[in-house]
């Protein structure tokens, strides 16, 4: 059974088969020789480099904020701490 999800884009919906038929279907519709032979059309150019530098840039910002909280974290327990210890000695 077929049908439309919106404009450009179509499902079907294979029941009741065995595995040979859905194999069958499967070499059929997608071993053709020019099944893919324009699958990269009005794509954009795949820069996998650029692509990754994006990813670890984004890594390196989040570690560094991670340091940061930590960094500003370790100093308001320390500070504290030390109100802390200062309470003690002055008997409050």
């Amino acid at each position: 059974m077929a049908h439309a999800i919106d404009s450009e884009h179509h499902e079907l919906v294979i029941s009741d088969r065995c595995l040979e038929q859905e194999l069958d279907f499967v070499q059929s519709t997608f071993a053709r020789a020019d099944a893919w032979t324009g699958w990269a059309e009005g794509r954009e150019v795949d820069t996998p480099l650029r692509s990754l530098s994006h990813v670890m840039r984004v890594g390196v910002g989040g570690i560094g904020g991670l340091f940061e909280h930590l960094y500003a974290d370790l100093r308001t327990w320390s500070g504290r701490r030390k109100t802390a210890a200062n309470d003690t000695k002055n008997g409050k």
